[in-house]
């Protein structure tokens, strides 16, 4: 097995162990693939409190291969690597000491994407504030007819020019290509943004806010290949 040494990164498991259960595993055979990580993604939550920062989480973007890596804990910490193109998803060990970060190539699975048209429940409205910010209100049906519905959560997004596109909110009733396709739609189509802040506000309950920082990435990791 080929081990991985890389320069210093902050690895955060933010994804419970119980992420691999999404998935339905096929037995397939693999070819030799490597990936390269030019960005990625840190957030952090703002204590609304007192303003301190608590981290949240940090995802790394392949943006050549349509993949992205995160990391769990299962009781070790691992990363779990999606090619969203191939359904595939590549598992690694991870060890970190003060110097290095270490990935040990684990195993490979072939998922089940899920493809499903079930309608969507929700409601979502979008505000243009300005250029770069955009209200985002979020409703659920309360019926079967669809003509009844309640407000769920609200948030703020706030957004920066960026080489790397970021839309997600990390909120439940947050669908992030829906939500993309319709900021974009109203946004100067000349630069890229990213949604830098997000205040996230749930009906009767206390606000969050998640801010995101993008860095420039240099990690490559190549995938034996197996028979």
């Amino acid at each position: 097995m080929s081990e991985i040494v890389l320069s210093p990164v902050i690895l955060l498991s933010v994804l419970k162990k119980s992420i691999i259960a999404l998935f339905t595993i096929l037995t397939y055979h693999l070819s030799a693939q490597t990936y390269h990580f030019d960005y990625s993604v840190e957030s952090k939550m703002l204590s609304p409190s007192d303003d301190k920062e608590m981290n949240w989480g940090k995802i790394f973007f392949d943006t050549k291969n349509n993949t992205n890596m995160s990391f769990f804990d299962d009781g070790t910490l691992k990363a779990i690597l999606f090619d969203v193109p191939r359904n595939i998803t590549h598992v690694f060990n991870v060890e970190e000491d003060r110097n290095n970060t270490k990935f040990k190539y684990s195993h490979s699975n072939k998922y089940v994407a899920d493809n499903s048209s079930e309608e969507n429940p929700y409601f979502i409205n979008i505000t243009k504030i300005n250029d770069t910010n955009f209200k985002i209100d979020v409703y659920i049906y309360i019926n079967s007819k669809k003509t009844k519905k309640k407000k769920k959560v609200t948030a703020i997004a706030i957004l920066e020019k960026s080489e790397f596109e970021y839309f997600t909110i990390h909120a439940d009733f947050f669908p992030s290509n829906y939500i993309k396709n319709r900021i974009v739609e109203m946004m100067p189509k000349d630069s890229k943004y990213c949604i830098k802040k997000v205040i996230v506000e749930y009906v009767g309950s206390k606000e969050y806010t998640l801010v995101n920082e993008v860095q420039t990435s240099n990690i490559t990791l190549p995938i034996p290949t197996q028979n």
